[in-house]
């Protein structure tokens, strides 16, 4: 068992990402400004969603990962949480309110020395949710991106 891992009972872990036009990131769609104040408002908001114990890191770009003491199913009610409360936060924000986040879940084996290929799994599932998503809604929020 990882060290980092051990004191986590049933390791879960999920990768949020916002949803753009096209699934291009935030700086491109939105421009660098608006794009920084996007990529905050997201790690704040799962900051304050998820359990004190729960462990969130950014990734890279603008997708984060969200380490979770819990099985694959909390892990997912708790992604499909994330989803529908995300929309309400943005009217306070001054963010475009057509945004949404995607999200992939994973869980990691209990016997498991290195959480990579759980990553990978929760990332390939939430770029699979990022298409599902981009179908269901083609238009997407396409917006003039600010001039920072």
């Amino acid at each position: 068992m990882n060290p980092v891992l051990a004191h986590i009972p049933t390791p879960g872990l999920m990768t949020v990402s916002p949803r753009f036009a096209a699934s291009v990131g935030a700086a491109d769609t939105l421009g660098h400004g608006t794009g920084d104040r996007v990529l905050k408002h997201v790690a704040d908001y799962i900051s304050r969603q998820v359990r004190e114990a729960d462990y969130v890191f950014r990734l890279g770009g603008d997708e984060f990962l969200v380490l979770m003491s819990c099985d694959e199913a909390e892990a997912a009610r708790t992604a499909h949480e994330l989803q529908t409360a995300f929309p309400p936060t943005l009217a306070s924000s001054g963010l475009p309110l057509g945004l949404g986040i995607s999200v992939g879940v994973a869980e990691v084996p209990s016997d498991t020395r290195d959480i990579v290929a759980s990553i990978q799994e929760a990332d390939t599932r939430m770029y699979a949710d990022k298409r599902r998503r981009a179908a269901a809604d083609p238009l997407g929020v396409r917006l003039k991106p600010d001039a920072t």
